[in-house]
């Protein structure tokens, strides 16, 4: 009889310990439910964006949308009816404002949303207002020169030309630059449009030592070149390094250098003509004119009046060098110069 109550009572308390942990769990299943309806709610109170607008994220206190939830809308397609011209204009004036709508990444009231450049804010005035060359009517060129001790290199900054002249105006401008003696490859800026003042603003870098600085002459030759490839020396301007490093980041004007206005050597100049042919492999030398040279009428026998050297970098420097670097970088064609003569070592 003992057992049977013992029995009884271990069931019945079995029983009520299943019921109590089935309560249990109907009563948390109950509240994970409703928390979630009442999450809904909130998601489904967020204001709705219109179709027209741009990407806009909402951020409130009570939720946050997540990723799935973000309207997004394609920017309308700018379609053209012919019709009234005033009504085109309008039409694509609105429709250039809703492309820019969408371009920022966040959605403003104002016409330009967040992330775009107003250009008008930054506008810069004209190159030639900027650095105005001087008085006169000579060809100039302006340009800066700035060395660095600390990287060893040489900045020339190519800026704009003056005054070419009018035959030229309609070709295209090339400037060539080297650093002589050593310098074997010419640099090269071609101007940005045509005109008696184009403007080229280009920045080369030469990389030479601090004691190499003042044996250097900076040489800069502007071409003008045809529709058909034909080139023509508009001038040159030698720039000594020596003594002219105090006026680093300066805007210099230069006057160009002609065939014209160059001056004579002591010993006299010789004008030479150079043209090569890669397929004869031939190399034509022509001597064109001569100037200034000091001949001796009492003497009989013949007289060294000067020496001339022209090749490449093994065997001339200066323009000498650019004379016959010229001459390989055009082919077929005949690259006139005038050379001064040095005396005999």
């Amino acid at each position: 009889m003992a057992d049977q109550v013992f029995l009884s009572a271990g069931g019945l308390s079995v029983g009520l310990l299943l019921l109590l942990l089935l309560g249990l769990m109907m009563y948390c299943l109950w509240k994970k439910k409703k928390g979630q309806t009442q999450y809904e709610e909130l998601l489904s109170t967020v204001p709705s964006v219109p179709a027209a607008s741009a990407p806009v994220i909402l951020v409130s206190q009570g939720s946050w949308a997540i990723p799935s939830e973000i309207p997004f809308t394609l920017p309308p397609r700018l379609t053209r009816n012919h019709g009234d011209p005033k009504t085109e204009e309008t039409e694509e004036v609105e429709a250039q404002r809703d492309i820019l709508a969408h371009r920022g990444s966040l959605s403003v009231r104002s016409w330009y949303p967040v992330g775009t450049v107003l250009a008008g804010l930054y506008s810069t005035p004209p190159l030639n207002e900027v650095v105005a060359p001087p008085p006169g009517m000579a060809t100039r060129l302006c340009f800066s020169v700035e060395y660095r001790h600390s990287s060893e290199q040489l900045m020339v900054s190519l800026l704009r030309l003056a005054n070419l002249p009018p035959r030229f105006h309609g070709n295209i401008t090339l400037v060539e630059l080297r650093l002589l003696p050593d310098d074997r490859r010419p640099r090269q800026s071609k101007a940005r449009g045509t005109g008696p003042d184009p403007e080229f603003c280009d920045c080369f870098v030469f990389q030479v030592s601090g004691m190499c600085v003042p044996q250097s002459t900076l040489s800069v030759c502007v071409l003008s070149v045809e529709q058909d490839g034909k080139r023509h020396a508009v001038g040159r301007v030698l720039f000594t390094l020596e003594g002219e490093l105090g006026q680093a980041g300066r805007v210099l004007w230069k006057d160009l250098e002609t065939e014209d206005d160059t001056r004579c050597s002591e010993l006299g100049d010789m004008q030479i003509s150079l043209s090569y042919s890669p397929a004869l492999q031939r190399l034509s030398v022509g001597v064109l004119r001569a100037r200034g040279l000091q001949l001796l009428k009492d003497t009989e026998a013949p007289v060294l009046l000067g020496v001339l050297v022209l090749g490449p970098f093994m065997y001339a420097r200066g323009p000498q060098l650019q004379h016959w670097m010229d001459m390989v970088n055009a082919p077929h064609e005949q690259i006139k110069l005038w050379h001064g003569l040095s005396r005999a070592t």
